[in-house]
């Protein structure tokens, strides 16, 4: 939904039968998610919810933040620790480019055919805690190990804003 809230999960997984065979099945589950997502929109600096965003005009803000929700326990260097799945959480919107301007995304990218503007972003949920977990169980120079880990860009939300003007619907 439009602040982040789950309406349907859907599981699916590629499979190889006995017999050398694959194939691919879908299915609805109640599953919980590996990744969770929560969406926060911010007009002129304020936070508002989607429903207040519908005919809104000015500066807005839609942050996409991800929480992974996958540990799984694991031996490094003789130690339990506790370690985040890797995941990559993707998402994009199609804006129109008759009510929207200036528009701006965090690890992300934007493309335009001139009516409309594609926004996809990235984010790694999980993978700067881990290489920093990491980093301060290596051996060597640790501290130079860890400030690296620290310094490097890994997206970990997807933050788009643009002018907008009377928006319809999000």
């Amino acid at each position: 939904s439009a602040d982040g809230g789950v309406e349907t999960v859907i599981a699916s997984d590629w499979f190889t039968g006995q017999d050398g065979s694959y194939g691919y099945r879908m299915e609805e589950t109640e599953g919980a998610l590996p990744v969770e997502m929560r969406v926060r929109y911010l007009l002129d600096g304020r936070e508002i919810t989607p429903e207040e965003a519908v005919g809104a005009s000015g500066l807005l803000t839609i942050r996409f933040e991800f929480q992974n929700c996958c540990q799984k326990d694991v031996e490094i260097n003789g130690k339990q620790e506790s370690m985040y799945m890797p995941f990559a959480a993707f998402t994009g919107m199609v804006l129109d480019g008759g009510r929207v301007s200036d528009v701006k995304v965090e690890n992300g990218r934007l493309l335009s055919d001139g009516e409309r503007i594609l926004v996809a972003g990235m984010a790694l949920p999980g993978l700067k805690e881990n290489l920093e977990m990491e980093a301060g169980l290596a051996g060597g120079d640790e501290e130079s190990l860890a400030r690296r880990v620290h310094e490097l860009e890994i997206p970990q939300y997807i933050e788009v804003t643009a002018r907008v003007t009377d928006i319809h619907r999000l």
